[in-house]
């Protein structure tokens, strides 16, 4: 039994989505448009010493949360059983915070493809800034996540 549960909380870490965030590059092509995007390479030779990598909004720390530790006396299998139900829930929600930010960062990558005007660079640089922001939370709930299911593996080889 401690083996499948160690199994389940293995594959349920290794699904984890892995973050793939990459930073917004800002530069004015030959023409003098302003151009956004993710990828230093699409950023001409001659304009890389000029280009600007796009300043993130620290956001405040969340409250840290304690990862679960071990107790001095073993915890109830049905203790265990509801510690490993709520690591799923809680991996639910981070899978689908994911998608999320995902889907959002297309749309800015598409947004960035397109010209803008003064006002429209400043609004479209608030949303990058509000992205990054939101990204970055999302890297500290993970690592979070995983300090938790680290401390429940550990539980599980002490038994």
């Amino acid at each position: 039994m401690n083996i499948k549960r160690m199994l389940a909380v293995g594959l349920l870490l290794g699904m984890l989505p892995a973050a793939a965030w990459a930073e917004i590059y800002k530069y004015r092509d030959a023409g003098g448009v302003l151009r956004y995007t993710d990828n230093y390479l699409e950023v001409p030779e001659d304009q890389r010493s000029r280009t600007e990598t796009l300043e993130e909004i620290k956001t405040a720390n969340a409250p840290e949360e304690e990862a679960t530790a071990p107790a001095a006396e073993k915890p109830s299998p049905e203790d265990m059983q509801a510690r490993e139900k709520a690591l799923r829930s809680e991996k639910e929600k981070l899978d689908q915070l994911y998608d999320q930010l995902a889907r959002e960062r297309a749309q800015l990558e598409a947004e960035a493809k397109s010209p803008k005007s003064g006002a429209e660079r400043d609004v479209f640089e608030e949303k990058v800034n509000d992205y990054n922001a939101r990204t970055r939370a999302y890297e500290e709930m993970r690592t979070l996540f995983k300090q938790k299911v680290d401390a429940f593996n550990q539980l599980l080889m002490a038994e």
